[in-house]
């Protein structure tokens, strides 16, 4: 998932991450799990795109998010591990509305758009100052919208949104494959 550096490029590879990942939802359903399996699916665009710039702005550095949400509202995998959530552009911002971290104390600190979760009440954040980081939040204290990353240590997941992408099509696809010893890298 590299950017060739042409102008389609973030919406080419985020497109086809989203074909391959329509792919492995479907084949999750072919394995006999031993239990009903709940609704996993890729939310189909329904982003109000003038959310999408008021919530992403025009950072470069967010490009890739930002091109996700253009073409995506979401990702919803309940039955992968804990689970696994890239919320909606509308729960993102009663999330920023409602106290959801966008910033970060202690070391590695600083500001963030916390876009997902782990289902187990982690969170995946997304750095807004310096690099584009996806960070892991674990279940932690939050005050006043900033997390407390002194006493609950964060986790660099991913450079960047597309790296995150990856890990997460990595991690569904080990997971669906029953691949013994997997080390899995989102919570």
């Amino acid at each position: 998932m590299q950017n060739t550096g042409s102008n389609d490029a973030p919406a080419l590879v985020i497109g086809e991450w989203l074909d391959r990942m329509r792919a492995l939802i479907r084949s999750l359903y072919t394995v006999d799990w031993g239990y009903p399996l709940g609704e996993n699916f890729i939310r189909n665009v329904n982003a109000e795109q003038s959310l999408v710039q008021k919530l992403f702005g025009s950072d470069i550095r967010l490009h890739h998010l930002v091109t996700y949400y253009q073409l995506s509202d979401g990702l919803e995998l309940p039955d992968v591990r804990n689970g696994l959530f890239i919320h909606r552009v509308d729960m993102i911002h009663r999330g920023i509305l409602a106290g959801e971290p966008t910033e970060i104390s202690g070391p590695g600190g600083g500001t963030v758009i916390t876009f997902g979760s782990d289902g187990g009440g982690g969170r995946y954040a997304v750095r807004t100052g310096g690099e584009p980081e996806v960070l892991h939040l674990p279940v932690g204290r939050v005050k006043d919208s900033v997390f407390d990353g002194k006493r609950y240590p964060i986790r660099v997941l991913a450079q960047d949104f597309c790296g995150f992408l990856r890990i997460v099509e990595e991690d569904t696809s080990a997971f669906i494959s029953l691949v013994r010893n997997w080390q899995y890298r989102l919570a």
